[in-house]
């Protein structure tokens, strides 16, 4: 799943933040959500290279898991 982090650096500490990168659901998911994790399935080196400051370039692979890699799975309540 794509990602961010930062680190803020306060007086007393640094805090480290993070979140998943969400996006339009594709048809399968949109029955259950109205978002889904961006999954990088191609081009992640791309995504983790820290010398990639191309914002378009870094969004062009933002881009939701296609229906046909998609598997909506029954899990227990328990």
């Amino acid at each position: 799943m794509a990602g961010i982090w930062e680190n803020w650096h306060t007086e007393e500490s640094v805090i480290t933040n993070c979140c998943i990168v969400t996006q339009n659901p594709n048809k399968l998911i949109e029955a259950y959500h109205d978002r889904m994790p961006v999954i990088l399935d191609r081009n992640y080196d791309e995504w983790l290279d820290t010398e990639i400051n191309d914002v378009d370039r870094l969004k062009s692979l933002l881009v939701p898991l296609t229906e046909k890699d998609t598997r909506i799975v029954a899990v227990s309540k328990k």
